[in-house]
C-alpha cells in the first residue's frame, strides 16, 4: 500500500504475478486436467478491483483482472460444461488482515470495530468460513446454472456510496 507513483515495476511486477498470473497459471493446469464434461473453477477477487482505498492502486487492478479474466475463461470453457466463477470478499476477518492491517494502523482492533460500524450494513466482519462455503457451495452441484459471475461476499460494504460517518 502506497502512492501510485511510488510503485516499483519489480513490486508491481511481484504483485501481478502473485495475483494474476497465479491464478492464471493455476486455472490452466485446471482446465488441462479436466478428462470429462464439466467442472468447475472459483477465482478469488476482492472489492478493491471495484472500489479501491488510496493507496490500494495496482492492487485493485490486479484484482479487477481477475474478474475479467473469470469471464473470459466462462466464455471459452462453458461449452465443454465448465463453470468459472469469481467471489469478491471485503474485509475479511483472518489472520492475514490483521497482518497487514497492522502495518498501516496502530491499533487493529480499534480499525476493524470502526471499520464495521462505519462501512458495512451488518455488525460482524466476513470469516475464512463465509468465504469457504461461498466456494463450495460455487463448487458443487447445486451451483450447475452459476457461471461467469462474481459474487460480492463484504458484509454490504459495496453497497454504501459513503462510510456511515462521511
Amino acid at each position: 500500500t502506497k502512492p501510485f507513483t511510488q510503485i516499483t515495476d519489480e513490486e508491481f511486477d511481484r504483485l501481478m504475478a502473485t495475483n494474476l498470473r497465479a491464478v492464471f497459471r493455476l486455472s490452466r493446469q485446471v482446465l488441462q486436467a479436466i478428462t470429462k464434461p464439466g467442472g468447475a473453477i472459483v477465482n478469488v477477487a476482492s472489492v478493491h478491483g471495484r472500489q479501491p482505498m488510496p493507496q490500494f492502486s495496482v492492487y485493485a487492478a490486479s484484482k479487477g483482472a481477475i474478474e475479467a479474466l473469470t469471464r473470459g475463461m466462462a466464455v471459452d470453457h462453458g461449452p465443454e460444461g465448465v463453470r468459472v466463477n469469481c467471489i469478491i470478499p471485503g474485509m475479511v476477518d483472518c489472520p492475514q488482515t490483521r497482518q497487514v492491517m497492522g502495518r498501516v494502523v496502530p491499533d487493529v482492533e480499534a480499525y476493524l470495530k470502526q471499520w464495521i460500524s462505519r462501512n458495512q450494513l451488518l455488525p460482524q466482519l466476513v470469516t475464512n468460513d463465509n468465504v469457504g462455503d461461498l466456494v463450495a457451495f460455487l463448487l458443487g452441484p447445486k451451483s450447475q446454472g452459476i457461471t461467469a459471475q462474481s459474487i460480492i461476499i463484504d458484509a454490504g460494504t459495496l453497497t454504501q456510496m459513503v462510510d456511515r460517518d462521511g
